[in-house]
């Protein structure tokens, strides 16, 4: 229950009335203010009165009998006035009645907003708390926001913890607060003795004492073991903790355990002790999940976040950001948890998170947490951790399909506030927004200029730069160039495995064994040798690249030398190995593009029973991609479920933007013609005609082929369009004329033109050569055969000739 004063009134109700008088008397005809500052001659003086309206007693004035006590002592009864007003109204009922007095109320707080009443406690003078006469519960309620402020904030690391408590204890020892009661100052230097048991132990001692002469409380003897355990007696803090039993003194003991013993010796103790994640209050919570990250005990994390309460983020602020990480795990492949649990990846495009639809869902469910972190991280006046928090928020939203456009806008916003914008250049070039890289290295120098020193956010941006650079020599000369701002923020480890990598590519292998030779001397892992060494061969030419990445991943198992593996399959496209490997990839990352790569590979090797079977498997992949269901509409009309792909690309018809795709339409034609459906083929055309500005030569001359045959009155157009667009292409032009001498068109000034210029464009192993008329003459029969077979065909609805992918 909140504590009242000796009018009854309850001290928030106080608070918030005081806050809404703005410092005014509420008499409108009144200039006096409620309080006078200090000045270097006299003291602060308080001259405010809460009045009620309808009095306490039934006898006082304006008096009303049916109201209760409750009801008497409510904001709405209660009007802020000067003494000298005070004494007015209250003398003088009859010229102040209940309704103007209402009135008065009613104009003067309307001026003030809810949301901005916090704002004005805090404008108020801080030594007003000290007068003697000032309301009591008033400094209390201060006492414990600047307490609760400690509190939830002491888990951020920018917030200096100990120098805000030495000023808190100073305030309640000496200072503004030391009118405050005693239990409420009491408990406030408990918690500003356990923060500076850490750091000041001579500080704490000394204010531990000052809080016992106040009072006792749990949160006393709960500092006063902190004590214990900085000064090494592990024991009888656990002792002095063990008998207060309380959620409270049970996480301070799993804190306690943890500074002496690492998380694993905590874990253990929770489980000796016969402690459960639910027997801790929301800071244990908080330290429990920090040991299982640091344990990498993801499972047992997902468990113990199970058990925070709303009332747990409340308390523990940070906590919101703690969920959104144990929810963004789900999705992560867990060789590459360890890597994001203090910040987004670098390579953030690129990093694999599986998209099924537990992960997904875990992923949106994280996005919102990270929104929440940040929201409150901002309340509490830390913006990096909102900056952090913002970031992973940022990411995902990149990385959801159904929230990628709104995502982009909201990082281009950002990369146009200089406030904002370095720290997020690397994920401006990832996901292919336009920057102008010499404004980006201005802002990199203002900001060095500014911060006397390179910072991590404009390190960072120097890193997203090296990628930017024209090519790997370049690369090279701008690490050299800014190696000592990067080394400042960028493991030295990290720095030089790049380096060799970008000599390697750039043919400078000496200077990538010299970087070799640092790190070894340094210290690395037989595996990291394994792999900077494969990347030196690989630039000597004297491996296999593939084959070595095979060997590599066979010899590790490690998720990275698989990626490698597979990227290196893919740039020989060997089908064959990326249906193996990429299997296995898709499998232990869960990520879209994996499950992609692997049906391309299926596809192109012709395994369309095992591509259907694949996709049917991870169905819900279809919504999120635009390469797998035309693949997979492929594979279905490869194995002859024709009535399964039309309604498959029928559903993809429903999409606006999929007649744009290439393979959208020419699948379109083969099932038509395999189902019989001829109308559809003159829509076919008359369309394609409509969006032949859209369409390459190509495309244009396949359309072309079918309107002849179908005798469309879009035949001759097209044909003109594909000429125009392929004029400086033999073949192009070659096609044309064939198609339009077929078609009768062969005396027309235009068409007249394309052989001489195809003739013009070839060489000897070109499509058009020069011949004798004999030999022209004995080629038409053949054409003339090709025409018939196409027509003959058609006419069967078997698959035409102009359906080839590159044309006659």
């Amino acid at each position: 229950m909140a504590k009242q004063s000796r009018l009854n009134i309850p001290d928030k109700t106080q608070k918030y009335l005081l806050a809404k008088s703005r410092n005014q008397c509420a008499n409108p005809n009144c200039t006096n203010r409620l309080y006078e500052p200090s000045t270097a001659k006299s003291d602060f003086v308080f001259i405010g009165n809460q009045c009620h309206i309808y009095p306490m007693s039934d006898n006082g004035p304006r008096g009303r009998s049916e109201l209760t006590q409750k009801e008497r002592n409510a904001p709405e009864n209660l009007i802020v006035l000067c003494r000298n007003c005070h004494a007015i109204v209250d003398g003088q009922p009859e010229t102040y009645p209940v309704e103007l007095l209402k009135q008065w109320k009613k104009a003067h707080e309307d001026q003030v907003t809810v949301n901005q009443i916090p704002a004005y406690i805090d404008s108020l003078q801080p030594n007003m708390f000290s007068q003697p006469n000032f309301p009591i519960e008033l400094i209390d309620e201060k006492i414990k926001d600047e307490t609760e402020t400690l509190r939830k904030s002491r888990f951020f690391p920018e917030f200096e913890s100990a120098n805000f408590s030495l000023i808190l204890a100073r305030k309640l020892a000496e200072g503004e607060f030391a009118g405050g009661t005693a239990a409420a100052r009491c408990r406030a230097l408990a918690w500003c003795v356990r923060i500076l048991s850490t750091q000041k132990l001579d500080k704490a001692e000394e204010y531990l004492r000052y809080a016992k002469e106040l009072g006792a409380c749990e949160e006393i003897d709960i500092a006063n073991a902190f004590i214990f355990s900085q000064k090494g007696d592990k024991n009888t803090a656990l002792s002095a903790l063990a008998s207060i039993d309380s959620r409270m003194s049970r996480s301070a003991a799993l804190i306690i355990v943890t500074n002496h013993d690492r998380p694993q010796g905590a874990v253990n103790w929770l489980k000796t002790a016969g402690i459960d994640t639910s027997d801790l209050d929301s800071d244990g919570k908080r330290h429990l999940l920090g040991c299982q990250f640091e344990l990498a005990d993801w499972k047992a994390a997902q468990e113990c976040l199970g058990l925070v309460t709303d009332d747990d983020l409340r308390d523990t602020p940070v906590l919101h950001h703690m969920k959104a990480i144990t929810h963004l795990l789900r999705a992560v492949p867990e060789e590459h948890r360890s890597g994001i649990l203090q910040q987004p990846p670098f390579e953030a495009a690129d990093f694999r998170l599986s998209s099924n639809p537990v992960a997904l869902e875990a992923r949106r469910t994280a996005h919102r947490s990270f929104i929440n972190a940040s929201k409150v991280a901002r309340q509490l006046s830390c913006p990096i951790a909102e900056k952090i928090s913002d970031e992973y928020a940022l990411w995902l939203e990149l990385r959801d399909p159904d929230k990628y456009v709104e995502g982009r806008e909201r990082l281009k916003s950002k990369l146009n506030d200089p406030k904002t914008a370095l720290h997020l250049v690397h994920l401006g070039f990832q996901f292919k927004i336009k920057l102008n890289k010499a404004e980006i290295e201005q802002e990199i120098e203002q900001q060095k200029a500014l911060n006397g020193k390179m910072i991590y956010d404009t390190a960072k941006a120097r890193l997203a730069m090296v990628f930017r650079q024209e090519s790997p020599e370049e690369a090279t000369n701008y690490i050299a160039r800014y190696y000592d701002e990067l080394v400042g923020h960028i493991s030295k480890k990290s720095l030089m495995s790049l380096q060799i990598d970008l000599f390697s590519q750039a043919g400078q292998l000496e200077k990538a064994k010299e970087c070799l030779d640092i790190l070894l001397r340094e210290g690395i892992s037989e595996i990291e040798e394994s792999r900077i060494r494969m990347i030196i061969s690989e630039a000597e030419g004297t491996i296999d690249p593939v084959e070595s990445f095979k060997e590599q991943f066979k010899k590790t198992d490690c998720l990275n030398d698989l990626i490698n593996l597979v990227r290196g399959l893919k740039e020989q496209d060997d089908w064959n190995g990326l249906c193996e490997y990429g299997k296995i990839l898709f499998e232990r990352t869960g990520e879209l593009r994996d499950a992609e790569d692997l049906a391309v590979a299926l596809c192109n090797s012709n395994e369309n029973a095992q591509l259907v079977e694949f996709v049917k498997s991870n169905e819900e992949l279809l919504t999120q991609s635009k390469e797998l269901p035309i693949l997979y509409c492929w594979s279905l009309y490869q194995e002859g479920e024709l009535l399964e792909a039309r309604s498959e690309l029928d559903k993809l018809g429903k999409l606006s933007d999929n007649w744009d795709d290439e393979k959208y339409r020419t699948l379109q034609i083969y099932l038509v013609i395999s189902l019989g459906d001829w109308n559809f083929l003159f829509e076919f055309v008359a369309k394609e005609y409509q969006e032949k500005d859209k369409r390459n030569a190509r495309e244009l001359i396949r359309t072309a082929q079918l309107a002849l045959q179908l005798n469309s009155p879009y035949a001759k157009e097209l044909i003109c369009a594909a000429a125009n667009k392929g004029n400086d292409n033999a073949g192009v032009l070659g096609a044309a004329h064939f198609l339009a001498t077929r078609a009768g068109w062969e005396n027309d000034p235009e068409v007249s033109e394309w052989i001489p210029k195809a003739v013009a464009l070839s060489n000897d192993n070109g499509p058009i050569w020069k011949m004798t008329l004999k030999d022209f003459l004995d080629q038409v029969p053949e054409w003339n055969r090709q025409a018939s077979e196409i027509r003959e065909q058609l006419r069967r609805g078997e698959l035409a000739m102009f359906l080839a992918a590159e044309g006659v």
